[in-house]
């Protein structure tokens, strides 16, 4: 499975097995990398929270393969649309009805070591935080997602 990050050719990122394969966000603007602590999220992910990183919607399309997807609803009442590899099932991106113009991309898919370990700007639903986990120095912290 491919997913095209850019119409250039970026460097992939990839699931275990290989069968899931998208170009990372190298060549896109990066809207914000992220962490996300929900309980959901450590649910889905089976960790004590999701890293993200954001890249514009409009720029990302999936090219080799059919991922798979869930849809459940989030705090704000609207999708949130949650894709995984249809062969392994690792999680590759989600897309939030609040959130139109951009995916969030599972960092741990992309390939490109400076893309995945790129600054972590801003931390969500820091009240579901695990005890061990401490924050994300210099990140913003949003005890809830809606926080204002």
């Amino acid at each position: 499975m491919s997913i095209q990050a850019s119409p250039k050719q970026p460097p992939s990122a990839t699931v275990q097995t290989g069968s899931s394969r998208h170009p990372s966000s190298h060549n896109l603007p990066l809207l914000r990398h992220q962490l996300i602590i929900p309980i959901n999220s450590q649910k889905w992910s089976g960790g004590a929270y999701t890293s993200n990183t954001l890249v514009p919607r409009t720029s990302f399309k999936t090219t080799h393969g059919s991922p798979k997807s869930y849809t459940v609803i989030g705090e704000s009442g609207g999708k949130n649309v949650h894709w995984f590899c249809g062969d392994c099932g690792s999680s590759l991106y989600t897309e939030l009805d609040l959130m139109p113009d951009a995916t969030i991309v599972k960092s741990g898919t992309i390939d490109d070591k400076a893309v995945r370990e790129g600054k972590i700007g801003i931390e969500f639903y820091t009240k579901d935080r695990v005890p061990y986990s401490g924050a994300v120095e210099g990140a913003e912290q949003k005890r809830v997602f809606l926080d204002s």
